[in-house]
């Protein structure tokens, strides 16, 4: 039980940062649907490139589909919980896109 506490406490908590690609603005998953908005693109592209799916792994990936996302929050500080087996299940229902699973 202790376990679940410490994903849960890490999911809630950890900013999202990823090595060269990542949310300057904390704000950014509140903002996820303005990616698709003309006007906000520039703003979120520059300052939310996690969370609008504009990191260079993510454009290389895009073939048509996007039903791969991130339900929990701050998946991708936390991705190394994916090959735990005392919380792959949990990260990888949560976590799929950070958990490279599409």
């Amino acid at each position: 039980m202790k376990s679940i506490f410490t994903i849960l406490i890490l999911f809630s908590t950890v900013s999202i940062i990823t090595y060269g690609c990542k949310d300057i603005l904390n704000e950014c998953r509140k903002y996820k649907d303005y990616c698709k908005i003309l006007s906000w693109r520039s703003f979120l592209f520059k300052n939310c490139q996690y969370t609008c799916k504009v990191c260079e792994d993510d454009l290389k990936k895009k073939d048509g589909g996007d039903e791969c996302d991130d339900i929990g929050e701050n998946c991708n500080n936390i991705k190394f919980y994916c090959k735990n087996p005392k919380y792959d299940n949990i990260t990888k229902r949560l976590c799929k896109r950070s958990c490279g699973l599409c």
